[in-house]
Formats: C-alpha cells, sequence, structure tokens
C-alpha cells in the first residue's frame, strides 16, 4: 500500500522585497564604484524603506507572497491540487497552479509585469526590424552602385 503522506523536497518563499533588493544592489553598485558620497544618499533611501515598512502593522518585506512547493512525487502535486478545489480547505480562496522547476524560474523575472514584459517585446521587435531595414538599405544600394558601375 502506498504512503498517504505528502512529501515536500523543497519549499521556497519570496517576498515582496523587490524595492530593497533594487536598493541593495545600487548600493553594491555605488561601493564598487567608490562613490561614497552617493552611497549616502542609498543608504538613507534603505533606512527610510526599512523604518516605514517595520512601522506597518503586517511588515510586506516579511510577508511572502508566493510558496514555490517541490514534491518529492507528481502524486503529491495532484493531491494537493485536489485538495485545494475542496470547498471547505483553508486555503480555498489561494491559487494553485504547476510550476516549472525551481532551476528554471528566473527569479529577477518574477516581478515584472505582463505590461512590462509586453513593453520590452515590443522594443526588441523594433530594434530587430530597425537591423533589418538598415542591412535592406545598404544592401540596396549596393546593388544600385553595382549595377550603375557595371553597366
Amino acid at each position: 500500500m502506498a504512503d498517504p503522506r505528502v512529501k515536500i523536497a523543497d519549499m521556497v518563499f519570496p517576498f515582496q522585497n523587490k524595492t530593497l533588493i533594487d536598493l541593495l544592489f545600487a548600493r553594491g553598485q555605488k561601493i564598487a564604484a567608490q562613490k561614497w558620497d552617493k552611497l549616502e544618499q542609498v543608504e538613507n533611501k534603505i533606512s527610510t524603506l526599512l523604518d516605514k515598512k517595520a512601522q506597518q502593522a503586517i511588515n510586506p518585506l516579511m510577508r511572502p507572497t508566493h510558496a514555490f512547493i517541490t514534491f518529492n512525487d507528481p502524486m503529491g502535486k495532484d493531491l494537493a491540487l485536489k485538495m485545494v478545489k475542496d470547498p471547505a480547505h483553508p486555503f480555498f480562496k489561494q491559487k494553485f497552479s504547476p510550476a516549472p522547476m525551481p532551476n528554471d524560474i528566473i527569479w529577477q523575472n518574477r516581478w515584472n509585469t505582463p505590461w512590462n514584459i509586453a513593453l520590452r517585446e515590443l522594443a526588441s521587435y523594433t530594434m530587430i526590424a530597425i537591423v533589418i531595414g538598415v542591412i535592406f538599405f545598404i544592401i540596396y544600394n549596393m546593388t544600385l552602385y553595382t549595377t550603375n558601375f557595371l553597366y
């Protein structure tokens, strides 16, 4: 008989701390560039952010926004997804969905909104179109020059 317990291999909790991580990254850049005068400004922003968040009743920096759960067995995932569909379950109002392997998640991209991703795609396609247009212009002019030169 199979073991009825669901075994969890790993659980990762990301937090609502993008602003803090960005400020810490900026602080690291200032230290690496030895810009000590600008470092103090960044450290003041970090202190202000931490003070403001600490005064709130529920600190958003400490509250997980998601839970990435890796089960030892695919049956555990299926059981968990089936269990949360039960209206009596305490997590009924939560959203559960299968995710890619944790190694495949690009953690820095978790904060990108669909609008932000669409803008980046548009910028990429625009750059590709410009490059193709320039190449076409160069090849067209070279062809005209060669044709006029030969005839």
